[in-house]
């Protein structure tokens, strides 16, 4: 195990290797690039008080992970992370896409510095400490990643903290500030459930699609198993219609509630789908759209706009399934709500 903390340490460190390249000439001797020691001192800071709010003691693994160059990424994440919350509660969906982009292509580096911390002992003993029982590292960074989607209008002001330690250059502030962030988390995964909080992240895209009102009451007639099996067969449906051919999107959204769509909606309690129907929220988005999407006459209405924009639904429904692989929920479900709008507007 040793020997393989050492092995990702060194690959994390590779990414670092571009400093000393940009100061190299050729047909000069090289000389050592100046060291900024201070992002590493920062990073100390910030993880040695993130650790001590669980009562652990200073990560020395961690720090190993860690170069000038990944150091300074990971505080940027942090502002970037901040951003895209401020972002999706402002509803920028323009800002937002080029937050995640940004994501996407900056924090590359940054992936192999967390493969290498997830061997560590020190994760391990952070796992303990907040008593999580699963220990796949990836599974964290989803939990987390879903969080965010599901709570990003408290979450503006409770990462704030972190923000203005590092604005004021108080990393051991801004390290407490996260623990408190990343607790609330774990508090909120355990008490709520994953699939729960997904469900939450996925309405919250609807919404922002609609133009209506944050969710509310239609969250409380789910409980964390309803929402998995809600969820599941939405994406199940996807995966169904965008694995053929565009021309037969109708065929495979028949073949998809006759395969397997009808046993997963009888999984769904009539009492949580009667929820749903009565709820202020389905009343909100049946005032935006002009009908209401539980009843009759919308099912119907599907049916028809499917077979008569099947290339629309066929992309629409690829991209729900790519949005829902990536667990970005606040995305899938503004592609299911421009997926009713169309819908509606077929009329």
């Amino acid at each position: 195990m040793k020997q393989l903390i050492v092995i990702l340490a060194i690959i994390a460190l590779i990414s670092c290797d571009t400093e000393t390249k940009s100061w190299y000439k050729f047909g000069e001797e090289s000389s050592s690039p100046p060291h900024d020691h201070s992002k590493m001192d920062n990073l100390r800071y910030f993880y040695q008080t993130f650790f001590g709010q669980y009562k652990l003691s200073r990560p020395n693994q961690i720090l190993d992970c860690f170069c000038d160059k990944t150091a300074d990424l990971f505080f940027q994440s942090l502002y970037d992370s901040h951003q895209i919350l401020i972002d999706t509660n402002e509803r920028n969906s323009i800002k937002l896409h080029l937050e995640f982009a940004k994501l996407m292509l900056t924090y590359r580096p940054l992936h192999d510095v967390f493969a290498c911390i997830a061997m560590t002992q020190d994760f391990t003993d952070l796992l303990d400490a907040l008593d999580i029982k699963q220990r796949n590292p990836r599974d964290f960074m989803i939990a987390k990643y879903v969080y965010y989607q599901a709570e990003y209008p408290s979450l503006v002001e409770n990462f704030q903290p972190v923000i203005d330690g590092l604005d004021n250059k108080n990393h051991s502030a801004a390290g407490k500030a996260y623990a408190n962030v990343i607790g609330d988390l774990v508090h909120s995964v355990k008490k709520e459930g994953l699939n729960y909080l997904a469900w939450e992240g996925f309405e919250n895209g609807i919404v922002v699609r609609l133009d209506i009102e944050n969710p509310t009451d239609i969250l409380k007639c789910f409980d964390n198993e309803a929402a998995g099996n809600y969820l599941e067969f939405l994406y199940k449906m996807s995966e169904y219609v965008s694995e053929g051919k565009y021309v037969d999107a109708p065929y495979n959204a028949n073949r998809f509630w006759y395969e397997v769509g009808e046993k997963l909606m009888k999984k769904i309690p009539d009492e949580v789908l009667e929820c749903v129907k009565k709820s202020e929220d389905n009343q909100l988005i049946k005032k935006q759209l002009g009908i209401d999407v539980e009843s009759r006459e919308f099912l119907d209405l599907m049916l028809k706009y499917i077979g008569e924009n099947r290339l629309h639904f066929f992309w629409m429904m690829k991209s729900l399934k790519h949005s829902f692989d990536h667990f970005n929920l606040n995305h899938a479900g503004y592609v299911y709500g421009h997926f009713l709008e169309q819908i509606a507007k077929s009329k």
